[in-house]
């Protein structure tokens, strides 16, 4: 990597993705580099400073990502050249967001120095013990610092998967199909306290409070954020009782 200074984008449901983007930046600045933060829901695209090499980190939802996310991506502006590369972090597989972010970024005129994927703990189908989060945690950050080495040494790759990931990343950007999942996060409004936490976290504001209970909106994009740090338990991904999960406190991602 050339740049001296990095700005990492990001975007976390349950923290995930923030733990590993804190990890890089740890990693850089041992090596040298000056590294700033950025939440990409307060964000804009187009004052990106292009001088600067650019990572972009997400969680994988729906074999892709979320469609907030991807206009961020889509909102880049064109570039000579900028270095830029790709973390994302998911439970099992993606398919249609790797190749598909390099297909675009390269058509805009970005270098893409690479990629990474790294399996995390997730609300989606419920959490593993405490311990084996741990496990999974540890083993994880191991990669992303071999990542940032690789990154900063110009070893790091970034594979592309012709016509499947394309096909993936199609069928994940149906409207559709993020309504139907959408409807799978449900409110227990008898335990809802109204403290507003969810109407805060929310990165497309879906949640608002009404006779002091969060009612939700048809925009969810099903980001965990409200099931992960509902204080009173009130959120639930489709079957209530299911303990969450989450790798952050709530303020880190205000």
């Amino acid at each position: 990597m050339k740049s001296q200074q990095i700005d990492i984008f990001w975007f976390s449901g349950t923290g995930n993705t923030l733990l590993v983007a804190e990890v890089l930046k740890e990693t850089f600045e041992k090596n040298g580099k000056k590294v700033k933060l950025f939440n990409i829901e307060n964000s804009s695209s187009l004052k990106i400073d292009r001088n600067h090499a650019i990572g972009l980190g997400f969680p994988v939802a729906m074999q892709s990502t979320y469609p907030f996310v991807w206009k961020f991506i889509k909102k880049l502006p064109e570039s000579v050249g900028t270095e830029i590369f790709m973390f994302d972090t998911l439970a099992t597989f993606s398919g249609g967001i790797v190749g598909p972010v390099k297909k675009m970024l390269s058509k805009k005129g970005y270098n893409c120095i690479g990629a990474a994927e790294f399996i995390m703990p997730n609300n989606l189908f419920g959490t593993p013990p405490s311990e084996k989060c741990s496990v999974i945690i540890d083993k994880t950050l191991k990669r992303v610092t071999a990542f940032a080495y690789n990154l900063l040494n110009n070893k790091a790759q970034w594979k592309r998967i012709p016509v499947l990931s394309d096909i993936m990343y199609l069928l994940s950007s149906w409207p559709q199909l993020w309504k139907i999942f959408g409807k799978w996060i449900k409110v227990n409004h008898e335990k809802c306290k109204g403290c507003v936490l969810c109407v805060k976290l929310c990165p497309v504001n879906n949640i608002e409070l009404k006779s002091n209970v969060a009612v939700k909106h048809k925009k969810c994009e099903i980001c965990m954020r409200c099931v992960s740090f509902c204080p009173s338990n009130a959120i639930f991904f489709k079957k209530e009782g299911k303990k969450a999960y989450r790798a952050a406190r709530a303020e880190n991602l205000l």
